[in-house]
């Protein structure tokens, strides 16, 4: 008599969808994968390149980062960064079978940042432009402080473009003194002095 022994079929290769590789300080990402039928999944996130994926637990929230809500066993989760720095995921997938495995990926989180030009500064007419890049899409708002940090204008509040300068042009009078600007958006806020001299 023939014994034929069976051996438990190999679990698909898994397959990360819509991956990125870098993202900015405060944003969410989600990751995907190909979801499989009766199958769990376990994501977990490292924070060191040398560590053996294979073998070392990662978790599902360490410094810097985490899942959103705490749902890291889904086939689509989200992850908020936190802080600048390169970061690593793991998904692992375990079928109805028993039969397991993982995919590692990489994910460069980079400091927010807006750039900012305001010029002329020192000024002495009533030109006053605000050059501004921002690293990805935003609402911002841009306001003008009186010497005695009163609010005079809101100059701008729309939402800009990732990667597209924009130009933004204050026309109005101010007499001599010290200002104040602030920009902000939901990221962060960033805020200087506009000197305004007057020759009479």
């Amino acid at each position: 008599m023939l014994l034929l022994a069976i051996l438990p079929a190999a679990l698909s290769p898994v397959i990360l969808l819509a991956q990125q590789s870098q993202t900015y300080t405060g944003e969410i990402t989600e990751l995907r994968i190909f979801p499989l039928s009766a199958a769990s999944y376990q994501w977990t996130l490292y924070c060191d390149s040398t560590a053996d994926y294979a073998l070392t637990p990662g978790k599902p929230e360490i410094r810097g980062a985490g899942f959103v809500n705490e749902i890291n066993d889904q086939p689509s989760v989200q992850v908020k960064w936190n802080s600048p720095g390169k970061f690593f995921y793991k998904i692992q997938v375990v079928d109805s079978d028993g039969c397991s495995n993982f995919k590692i990926g990489i994910i460069e989180v980079l400091p927010y940042q807006i750039i900012a030009r305001i010029y002329p500064n020192p000024m002495s007419g009533n030109d006053l432009n605000f050059e501004l890049t921002l690293p990805n899409s935003n609402l911002v708002t841009i306001d003008i402080f009186s010497p005695n940090r009163q609010l005079i204008s809101r100059i701008f509040e729309e939402y800009l473009p990732g990667g597209i300068t924009k130009t933004i042009h204050y026309g109005n009078y101010l007499p001599q003194g010290i200002y104040t600007y602030r920009i902000t958006t939901r990221k962060q806020v960033c805020s200087g002095r506009i000197i305004c001299i007057r020759v009479y």
